[in-house]
């Protein structure tokens, strides 16, 4: 089949869809901090129009772009194949006063649609403590829980 694997989390009632080809791995938040990695929660960096997110099982997505931090998500719900029909761009017009460049589309996932972001277009600095560590060494030496 042609498409995208997706992982698929909620955040703030918003679900996204992330290429499961992007992430390193999933640990939790406690972990994450205990590598002492940059833990940034997704909703700093992306607007989802509430002021209050609260996440009920945080869970931190390890990027494969950027091995020294992790952004904060909800447990995610599944990993799903999306096929090339069921994906669509953003139109032009919102694409263009999209302040966050790494929301490209929207993949219908059963019954709901998935906002899809692009992990590596994602501007993570915003709301970094830039604690740069050696990910790589840490990461051997500890359970880190789900890898994908």
């Amino acid at each position: 089949m042609n498409g995208l694997e997706l992982l698929i989390f909620t955040v703030g009632g918003t679900v996204i869809g992330v290429d499961r080809q992007q992430v390193y791995g999933i640990i939790t938040k406690e972990q994450a901090e205990e590598m002492e990695m940059d833990v940034i929660p997704l909703h700093r960096i992306i607007p989802f129009g509430r002021k209050s997110i609260h996440y009920r099982c945080p869970r931190a997505l390890l990027l494969k772009n950027d091995p020294s931090r992790a952004l904060l998500i909800e447990s995610p719900d599944d990993i799903i194949q999306a096929g090339i029909d069921s994906i669509r761009c953003l139109p032009p017009a919102l694409a263009a006063c999209n302040p966050v460049k790494a929301i490209w589309g929207v993949a219908m996932t059963g019954e709901r649609a998935a906002v899809l972001v692009d992990l590596d277009k994602l501007d993570i600095t915003a709301g970094s403590q830039n604690r740069h560590i050696g990910f790589e060494q840490k990461i051997s030496t500890k359970n880190t829980g789900a890898i994908l």
